[in-house]
């Protein structure tokens, strides 16, 4: 399981030196992430206090509060907000991203599921998964046939 926010190191380090419990982790290409652990979301829910209700159900701890911070968050900034659920290759991964304190992409969702008939998983939507599709927008390159995730080792995460 990733619940994270991913940008430019410079922008998640700025994020994560206002919250104690935040945890930066450095990736490739000048990007990072912080995990958006049980008690970060504690802890943003309880000091941004938005009373709104979560604004995609397609996320587990996308809250309203943590929505809101995000989007004052990405005021002349890009951030994306990703999580991703899988087990023995079959689950789901959802993404959004904000810029200039909108909702520009998303959220996208993508499952994985196991298809009996044809004893193969099958992906929906087809096409390029949702965290990529965010990340390439993020502006993370690709290489050498690998896609944003994987160039970025987000599955060092899990």
């Amino acid at each position: 399981m990733i619940h994270a926010i991913v940008g430019k190191s410079d922008v998640i380090s700025k994020i994560a030196s206002n919250w104690v419990v935040a945890e930066l982790v450095v990736l490739k290409q000048g990007y990072s992430v912080i995990q958006v652990s049980d008690q970060l979301l504690d802890d943003i829910n309880e000091l941004v206090n938005s009373e709104k209700e979560a604004p995609y159900p397609e996320f587990y701890k996308l809250s309203s509060s943590l929505h809101e911070l995000l989007k004052s968050e990405s005021i002349n900034k890009t951030l994306a907000y990703i999580e991703s659920d899988y087990f023995g290759g079959i689950g789901a991964q959802s993404a959004v991203l904000y810029i200039n304190s909108k909702t520009v992409l998303g959220p996208l969702k993508t499952e994985v599921k196991w298809c009996s008939n044809t004893n193969q998983y099958n992906q929906e939507p087809k096409g390029q998964l949702a965290i990529n599709s965010v990340l390439s927008l993020l502006g993370v390159s690709t290489s050498n046939g690998m896609g944003e995730f994987d160039v970025l080792q987000l599955d060092s995460l899990r």
